[in-house]
């Protein structure tokens, strides 16, 4: 990932919570992406030099800082990675593919996903949704939730987004039944969510 793009990810984060401070490390874990403390410290020392962000201070080692109103202002109107366009309304598109950055985008704001195998991961929700109707074990209550849950999954998968929440929910439903889990598992892998 680009040096700009971690700057825009860490100016979009402060933005969002105006009001307080965050360390970079909270920022960027959330987004799914590792760097290291020395990485960090560079990072926000720029949007520093940049006159973007309040002085940095050390919490626990890793950087913290707040957004300015300079910092507010470029949000608005520019970017690191898009220069004169507000990095607030950047519309970004990506393609996944057996991705496993998929966490990455999935964390991310304004991102359109186009899934490269939409066909196979429609047909891989049917599989899914035939398996729970058909198995006798589950009781009613919780063949409504699993249901409920897909839905839920596939709505997201048809609006172009990575249905995260939604299939941990799934995932911790059906983690003890034997009959779903495989196609769980490959439902996952299909959209490039990572597994525990």
């Amino acid at each position: 990932m680009k040096q700009s793009e971690k700057l825009d990810i860490i100016l979009r984060g402060l933005y969002l919570h105006k009001d307080k401070y965050q360390t970079i490390g909270e920022i960027l874990n959330s987004n799914g992406i590792e760097a290291s403390l020395e990485e960090k410290w560079q990072l926000v020392h720029r949007l520093r030099d940049d006159n973007f962000v309040t002085d940095p201070f050390s919490s626990n080692g890793d950087p913290a800082c707040k957004i300015n109103t300079y910092g507010i202002e470029y949000c608005e109107e520019s970017s690191y990675t898009y220069k004169g366009q507000s990095l607030i309304t950047n519309n970004y598109t990506i393609s996944i593919s057996d991705s496993p950055n998929a966490s990455i985008v999935s964390n991310s704001q304004n991102v359109s996903i186009t899934i490269n195998n939409y066909t196979e991961v429609k047909d891989k929700i049917v599989e899914l949704r035939e398996a729970i109707d058909l198995n006798k074990e589950i009781d009613s209550r919780r063949r409504q939730d699993l249901l409920e849950c897909l839905d839920e999954v596939e709505a997201n998968v048809d609006q172009g987004r990575i249905p995260k929440y939604s299939f941990k929910s799934l995932l911790s439903m059906s983690a003890d039944i034997a009959t779903i889990l495989p196609i769980v598992y490959a439902l996952a892998k299909l959209l490039g969510v990572p597994l525990p």
